[in-house]
């Protein structure tokens, strides 16, 4: 009995001594912690890239670096996510200098969202800056969603489209799914109507009607989002 209370008492002690000593590791090979904040000082809290309608790649995309710590940083790696790619970034930044990271922009057909992410890790911490990208739009739609209800006719809805001067041209509309039916009218300069209408409406679902774009978008086509949904 009394080696079993002795065990309860020295796990613990021996849990929470190697708890204690596993907090205290310093990361990288380093002596001890650096402070995260010196390492977010040092770069900027986002960034913005304003793009053209059609513009799917750029070079020479800079985040700037400025070490104003009393030691020099080392930038160990950097990683983005999909619509960025890193081409070159200083090593090691001066105490009190500055460098910078280079980055890539191309659009990957189907890469959702508008806004990627920078990882950046350094010996002073860990940074992730957000890189926000907006695009001036090669058209305007009235309505990208259509709804009819389960057991509703199956009669056509529209969606009117209006496309920016001197950027790209509907070429043809489809409507994915059996039955389903999509056609596109122009209807005087840059405007243009797509009818869409469903093959059925007896059960719940969803298709998508594919707008074809001539010169294509970055980023993929142009989609409407068809809906049949539960009745009320």
């Amino acid at each position: 009995m009394t080696m079993t209370i002795r065990a309860l008492f020295v796990f613990p002690l021996l849990a929470s001594s190697l708890i204690a000593q596993t907090s205290v590791a310093p990361p990288l090979g380093q002596s001890s912690y650096a402070a995260p904040y010196l390492a977010a000082k040092a770069f900027p809290p986002s960034l913005s890239l304003n793009l053209g309608w059609n513009e799917s790649y750029r070079e020479g995309i800079a985040i700037p670096i400025s070490n104003g710590n009393t030691k020099p940083m080392t930038v160990i790696g950097v990683q983005a996510s999909p619509n960025l790619f890193v081409e070159d970034f200083t090593r090691t930044v001066p105490a009190g200098g500055t460098g910078s990271i280079t980055l890539v922009y191309f659009s990957l057909y189907n890469a959702t969202g508008d806004t990627d992410i920078v990882r950046i890790l350094t010996d002073s911490g860990e940074v992730d800056i957000p890189v926000s990208h907006s695009r001036v739009s090669a058209y305007q739609v009235d309505n990208q969603q259509l709804t009819w209800h389960v057991n509703d006719a199956a009669a056509a809805k529209t969606v009117n489209l209006t496309m920016a001067a001197g950027t790209t041209t509907p070429q043809s509309v489809r409507a994915l799914g059996a039955g389903n039916t999509a056609t596109l009218t122009p209807t005087g300069g840059n405007t243009y109507q797509i009818a869409v209408t469903p093959g059925s409406t007896s059960v719940a679902g969803s298709f998508p009607v594919i707008v074809t774009l001539n010169p294509t978008l970055p980023g993929g086509p142009l989609v409407v989002t068809c809906n049949i949904v539960a009745s009320n």
